[in-house]
C-alpha cells in the first residue's frame, strides 16, 4: 500500500465522500448471514463444532459481528483507483489518486506555447508538473530542461509553423501553434511536452477552455499518429496556472471525453490514466464517488460506434 492508499484511507475528507451507511448496513449484514449459515451448516454435519461454538457464546456471536464490520468498511473503504474498459475497444481508461509522476507510462507535461522553461534564468510556474519535472529529472535547473526542448524542437522544427516575438526584455522567442507536441526522454521515461498555454512576458500563463480542448485533440491525434505506443499519463492540466474557470471536474471530463472521441477512427494508446494529484481533492473538495462515476459513464458512450450503440 502505498502513501496516497495509507492517506485516503485515513482521510476524514475521503471517508465523507465514499461513506454510505445503506452500503455499510448492506455489506455488513450480508456477510454476517453468510457466516452465520456456514456455522449453522457445519454444525449440522458436525455436531462437535456446535457445541463448541454454544460453549463459546457471547464470544463467539461477537467474533462473527467483528469480521462483519471489518468486512464491511474494507468493502466502503475510500478508492484511489477508477478503471474501466472502454466500450468497443482493447484498452482501459482510469482516474487515479495519485502524484502524476510516481505512475507508469509517458507522461503529459503541459507547458507554454513557446516551450520556455525559465525567464532569466528563473524556474517558471515552480508548483506546476512542468517545474516538478525539472526538479525530478533536471536537478531543479531549468536552463537544463531548456537545453533539452532546444534539442528536440531543432528535431521537430521543419514539420511545425512557427512565428518569432520580440519581448520587452530584450528576448526573441518562437512561437509555436496550440497542442503542439515535443517529445523528450529522461532517466528513461517518455515525457510529451503540450503547448496548452499562453505566457505573458512576466511569466504568467493563462488558457482557456476551447484551448484546453484543441490542445487535447491536438494531443490525441500525435499520440495516433507520430508517438510510441504506449500507456499514457495525463495531469488535470491547465487546473492551477492555466487559470481556466472550471472545476478540476470539468477538466478531467473533458480529458476523458476527447480521448473517447478520438478513439472513432484511431487508438491513441493502450491505456489512459488522468492523474489527479491526491492533496487537491481535500482542497477544492473533489467528489470522489463523482470521479468514480464520470469514468464508468464516459467508459459505456460509444461516441465511434455507429448508431451509437
Amino acid at each position: 500500500m502505498n502513501k496516497w492508499k495509507i492517506h485516503s484511507f485515513f482521510s476524514r475528507h475521503h471517508w465523507k465522500g465514499s461513506f454510505s451507511w445503506q452500503k455499510f448496513a448492506a455489506r455488513g449484514i450480508g456477510v454476517f448471514g453468510l457466516i452465520w449459515l456456514l456455522i449453522e451448516a457445519t454444525s449440522f454435519f458436525i455436531p462437535e463444532v456446535g457445541s463448541y461454538i454454544v460453549a463459546q457464546k457471547p464470544n463467539s456471536l461477537i467474533s462473527v459481528v467483528v469480521l462483519s464490520l471489518v468486512y464491511a468498511i474494507y468493502h466502503i473503504r475510500p478508492k484511489v483507483l477508477f478503471r474501466y474498459g472502454l466500450k468497443g475497444r482493447d484498452l482501459n481508461i482510469a482516474i487515479h489518486l495519485i502524484d502524476a509522476f510516481h505512475t507508469k507510462g509517458a507522461l503529459v507535461v503541459p507547458t507554454n506555447l513557446y516551450f520556455v522553461a525559465d525567464i532569466n534564468g528563473r524556474m517558471l510556474n515552480a508548483q506546476s508538473i512542468q517545474g516538478a519535472l525539472i526538479r525530478k529529472h533536471y536537478a531543479g535547473q531549468p536552463c537544463a530542461l531548456q537545453r533539452a526542448i532546444d534539442a528536440a524542437l531543432a528535431e521537430e522544427n521543419t514539420r511545425l509553423e512557427t512565428t518569432s516575438e520580440d519581448w520587452s526584455n530584450g528576448r526573441t522567442v518562437t512561437k509555436y501553434p496550440l497542442g503542439t507536441v515535443l517529445p523528450i526522454k529522461k532517466d528513461g521515461r517518455q515525457f510529451y511536452l503540450l503547448a496548452n498555454t499562453r505566457l505573458s512576458q512576466d511569466g504568467r500563463a493563462s488558457c482557456n477552455e476551447d484551448e484546453l480542448l484543441s490542445s487535447l485533440r491536438s494531443l490525441w491525434n500525435f499520440l495516433s499518429t507520430r508517438a510510441t505506443f504506449s500507456q499514457i499519463v495525463v495531469p488535470v492540466i491547465g487546473s492551477q496556472h492555466g487559470r481556466m474557470p472550471l472545476k478540476r471536474e470539468q477538466i478531467v471530463q473533458h480529458i476523458l471525453r476527447t480521448f473517447v472521441e478520438s478513439c472513432r477512427d484511431v487508438t491513441p494508446c493502450t491505456s489512459l490514466t488522468v492523474a489527479v494529484y491526491p492533496p487537491d481533492v481535500k482542497q477544492f473538495n473533489i467528489d470522489t464517488n463523482f470521479l468514480d462515476d464520470m469514468v464508468r459513464f464516459e467508459s459505456k458512450l460509444a461516441y465511434y460506434t455507429s448508431g451509437g450503440n
